[in-house]
């Protein structure tokens, strides 16, 4: 094989496994962009510990609105919701539920959810979501359905398994 073939053979594969990789994201344009870890169906996960929301929340939603929207999306999956303040969950909450998110108005732009599950050797993370409302129709998507349609969607991609 002469130089040139085998430089051709090299760019072609590269091509080949780039593609492939781009092809493989786990995106759904009419959602918004996901990047997730699954998270298999547990017969022990019915209640979820959060913290209360705080200040650092950069959407113009009250506290309430926020845990309203997560306690009514997960009970939609049977998961009851246990809120929290000051980061001071105990340590009998097995599973954790842990968020972020910013937007401008009470639209979230970027958000990610991540559940845990305490042990006795630390924490386990055991599924995570990360929604990103770049532009186009997801934006117009994300503006009707609100925060709260957000969070669902967010949830049902969590616990798809539930």
């Amino acid at each position: 094989m002469n130089k040139r073939t085998l430089s051709s053979f090299i760019a072609g594969l590269t091509t080949v496994i780039i593609l492939s990789a781009c092809a493989s994201t786990k995106r759904d344009p009419s959602y918004g962009s996901y990047d997730k870890i699954t998270l298999e169906k547990r017969n022990d996960l019915t209640q979820v510990c959060m913290t209360e929301p705080s200040r650092n929340i950069r959407l113009n939603l009250n506290d309430n609105e926020i845990k309203e929207a997560f306690k009514n999306s997960l009970k939609r999956k049977n998961i009851k919701t246990k809120f929290f303040s000051n980061n001071e969950i105990p340590e009998s909450c097995k599973y954790v539920l842990l968020y972020s998110f910013a937007g401008r108005s009470s639209v979230m732009k970027k958000g990610k959810l991540t559940l845990q599950e305490r042990t006795e050797e630390g924490n386990n993370i055991l599924g995570q979501v990360v929604y990103i409302n770049s532009r186009g129709d997801v934006r117009r998507k994300s503006y009707e359905i609100g925060f709260k349609g957000q969070i669902d969607e967010m949830i049902d991609e969590l616990f798809k398994n539930y």
